[in-house]
């Protein structure tokens, strides 16, 4: 992490998020230069610079700014781990906006995305789940209901086959051999 990074969370720490935007964008422009606009290394930076700008208050710009991060992401080859966390953070934005419709939809594409990625992806894969049901219970959808304790207790983990619905149709290996 750089300076101007490490300054820019002190300040978001202390809750003054427009001086934080500022640091941000001044490391995401030496970012750009040093490694090109479609590195993970300058999109990090940007999805810092989205997160500071909708906790500052200032949602169009956040909203420009998480447009053209998930523009960019999308674009890069290997690296479907950062993309689908930047799909999330713009879920968890809409939802911040009042937006479930479009949140719920976003949510979906991040899931899609994470059951697709190879290895240990669970605890990745549970968060997906646990938004895109706030999502559809903000929309009033009182059929998906879930233990938010239960998500957060690592020795009783929140599982995607507990909620089939959000997925295919396939069934698990377990279930599979049992048939």
């Amino acid at each position: 992490r750089s300076t101007v990074n490490v300054l820019a969370a002190d300040l978001q720490s202390q809750r003054k998020h427009a001086e934080a935007c500022e640091l941000f964008r001044e490391e995401f422009t030496l970012r750009k230069a040093r490694f090109g606009v479609e590195s993970v290394e300058a999109l990090q930076c940007l999805s810092l610079l989205a997160s500071a700008q909708a906790k500052a208050g200032v949602s169009a710009e956040a909203e420009m700014t998480y447009q053209d991060l998930l523009r960019l992401s999308r674009k890069l080859t290997g690296q479907e781990q950062f993309t689908a966390q930047v799909i999330g953070e713009w879920g968890l934005f809409l939802q911040s906006q009042g937006r479930f419709e479009e949140a719920v939809a976003v949510h979906r594409e991040e899931l899609e995305l994470r059951k697709k990625m190879p290895g240990d992806n669970g605890r990745f894969l549970n968060a997906a789940v646990l938004n895109l049901a706030r999502a559809l219970q903000a929309l009033g959808n009182k059929s998906f209901s879930f233990d938010e304790d239960r998500t957060r207790n690592q020795e009783a983990p929140f599982w995607p086959h507990d909620h089939k619905d959000l997925f295919d149709q396939r069934p698990l290996p377990e279930e599979a051999a049992a048939e």
